[in-house]
């Protein structure tokens, strides 16, 4: 068995329908599975966790370890590496976000879980992207007498860290009816994180929450709610909308209190705790005045139009400026230090290619990413315009290049145009389409 060559076999190969749990698991766990999964998804991964190995690295040990890994989840035996603990920034004043990273062998066996999930819980896997929420809210809101409707949005607090184990382990345990199964999701939500300067054996287990970061992380926190989603949607149909933590509810005019009450109680109940009223997280809004929900900005003009709030249009300018501000900073150095950059021409074809996958996004593994596939939505088309024109500009500051943008450089109302209405890839990075030797 060659885990590294072109897999021959794929995740689709250890799922068959009416198969019970536990002979799902062993398919999904097999040596053949795990070592397809590494080498689909985790070969070219650069995180490292507690034992430094990077997805690279992990390859000459991979065939071996993931072997024993197969052998150990099909007995019951396995045993997760402490997690490795990064702090992520939320900005001033706030508590920074707990990231965990797993070794690159827990992760092989993390994102069969996920599948394992996806298997056992349907629902979970067909939660809307984001700017399919906002797509479906302004149809909605499109078809509604504004005047006799306002909107109830709220936020879970620390929703992650509040989830309960022995709701999910519960609902895993009720639908698996395996005890192997039901351990192995206890063992990936209790393991400890390894936080830099402390000794892992002396880290508690985790006793609520859901690691952040992880394959399983989403999947279980949606389970945690699969059962409060059931009685919403029965409850206000297509009014009702969640996107992980952030929860939008469309009311006849001068119920959203009451509802935010009603919501209050239900969560309360389930151990998670909604933002007070009143604040930038939740609140009930008028049409008529606006209101954000999932990064876009509903305005209060007659024809709803969609813009981008104001924070995450600064932070994409910011970050486009900064590419240039690197360039300028970074070329003398990266001459003297990088021989391959000396070539003056590669440099600023490297700088072009890096700009032009922040303007269009790319596709990997068939998922999209990038800032206009989440905002795909909006109708603000001046935006556009002006975002490009700000990249337009900051090519006066780069006399390598005339002054001017080079005819190779791709544009925000174009990718805005190809996202929407085009199926074909050729004017985005497409990783995808790009063999590499392994």
């Amino acid at each position: 068995m060659v885990p590294l060559a072109e897999p021959k076999f794929r995740l689709e190969d250890f799922l068959f329908e009416d198969e019970n749990p536990n002979s799902i698991f062993e398919r999904l766990f097999s040596a053949d599975a795990l070592c397809a999964c590494y080498a689909d998804h985790f070969t070219l991964s650069r995180a490292k966790g507690i034992d430094r190995f990077n997805g690279a690295s992990f390859k000459k040990i991979a065939t071996e370890s993931l072997e024993a890994s197969s052998k150990k989840c099909i007995s019951g035996k396995f045993k997760f590496s402490p997690y490795l603990q990064h702090l992520r920034s939320k900005g001033a004043g706030k508590k920074p976000r707990e990231i965990s990273i797993a070794t690159v062998r827990d992760r092989v066996v993390l994102f069969q879980m996920k599948e394992l999930l996806y298997s056992l819980f349907g629902n979970l896997r067909g939660n809307d992207l984001a700017n399919t929420k906002v797509h479906k809210l302004g149809k909605l809101l499109s078809g509604l007498d504004r005047s006799k409707i306002e909107v109830l949005r709220t936020d879970i607090e620390d929703f992650f860290p509040s989830v309960r184990h022995d709701v999910v382990l519960e609902r895993i345990k009720e639908v698996s009816k395996s005890t192997r199964i039901t351990s192995l999701f206890r063992k990936a939500l209790e393991n400890q994180d390894y936080p830099t300067g402390r000794r892992a054996n002396r880290l508690p287990k985790r006793a609520q929450g859901v690691p952040q970061g992880l394959s399983i992380s989403s999947a279980m926190a949606n389970l945690h709610l699969s059962e409060i989603d059931e009685k919403l949607n029965k409850k206000f149909g297509a009014r009702y909308f969640r996107y992980v933590d952030d929860i939008l509810i469309v009311c006849n005019q001068g119920e959203g209190k009451n509802v935010f009450t009603y919501l209050k109680r239900m969560f309360s109940k389930n151990g998670l705790r909604l933002h007070k009223l009143g604040n930038e997280k939740s609140d009930v809004f008028q049409l008529s005045s606006g209101f954000i929900y999932l990064g876009y900005k509903f305005s209060g003009v007659d024809n709803l139009g969609l813009t981008v709030r104001q924070s995450s249009i600064d932070n994409l300018m910011e970050n486009l400026v900064g590419l240039f501000t690197d360039f300028i900073r970074n070329k003398k150095k990266d001459f003297s230090r990088k021989p391959k950059f000396r070539n003056d021409q590669l440099y600023k074809s490297v700088f072009i290619e890096k700009l032009n996958e922040r303007i269009t996004g790319a596709f990997s593994e068939n998922r999209r990413f990038g800032w206009m596939f989440f905002f795909s939505e909006i109708t603000d088309l001046q935006l556009l315009h002006k975002v490009d024109f700000v990249v337009a500009t900051q090519f006066s500051r780069l006399p390598e290049f005339g002054g001017t943008p080079p005819p190779t450089i791709k544009t925000f109302m174009r990718t805005y145009f190809e996202v929407r209405h085009s199926k074909d890839r050729s004017y985005f990075v497409d990783y995808d389409s790009v063999s590499v030797r392994r």
